[in-house]
């Protein structure tokens, strides 16, 4: 379903009607909202799936992205920001002449700016090796899409965990509550292992943390 991982977008806050797993794939179909440039995109059926996806489908080179943005930006010269997708590609830190910056270079040595903020996350989570990256292109750089707020609640929560005195729950959520508290045992398995979908439903997940706290009863 490529054309769902380029517009399938649920409302800003809102949980998609059916939920969906972060690096599984499915198979159905899907109804695009009309306009000169399709992003947005209802489900219509789902057939079945939820196989493991074996990379996330991009461009393979910064040159076929940018080609990419030109096409898009003759269709719709309004579009703010463009989903983006590219493979293989490694996040840096620039200390250049132009001074420190982000970007992300492909194996042709060719490379995009990046804007926003979270990059150490970005480059932790990489390890300094080429990852597959999901983004939005605003015209200037790419805003990497990676889940910062899991990252930093990792670590601090590792960090509690280790202090006996303290009773310390993790409890991650996109449209479902997982408990993953055993997890932060080894703080790398918890980053590298956690998927959120899109969506969030922070009513249930309020409901099911009121449920583990004893303290105040």
């Amino acid at each position: 379903m490529e054309d769902l991982v380029r517009g399938g977008l649920a409302a800003a806050g809102s949980p998609f009607t059916d939920g969906f797993v972060s690096g599984t794939t499915w198979r159905g179909e899907i109804a695009f909202y009309p306009g000169a440039y399709p992003l947005r995109a209802v489900v219509r059926a789902r057939l079945g799936g939820g196989d493991s996806l074996e990379g996330l489908p991009g461009h393979e080179t910064v040159e076929a992205f940018l080609d990419h943005t030109s096409e898009s930006a003759a269709l719709q010269p309004w579009l703010e920001r463009l989903p983006a997708a590219l493979r293989g590609v490694q996040p840096l830190l620039d200390g250049g002449p132009e001074g420190r910056r982000w970007l992300v270079r492909d194996r042709a040595g060719q490379a995009l700016p990046l804007v926003g903020g979270g990059h150490w996350a970005l480059l932790s989570m990489s390890g300094g090796r080429p990852v597959d990256l999901a983004a939005e292109w605003d015209g200037e750089g790419l805003i990497p899409l990676v889940a910062t707020s899991v990252v930093y609640s990792g670590i601090f929560g590792a960090v509690l965990a280790s202090i006996r005195a303290v009773n310390t729950r993790m409890v991650v959520y996109d449209t479902s509550v997982a408990d993953l508290t055993e997890d932060l045992q080894d703080p790398v398995d918890f980053l590298f292992g956690t998927q959120l979908g899109g969506g969030n439903d922070t009513p249930r997940a309020l409901a099911y943390c009121q449920s583990i706290i004893t303290r105040p009863a």
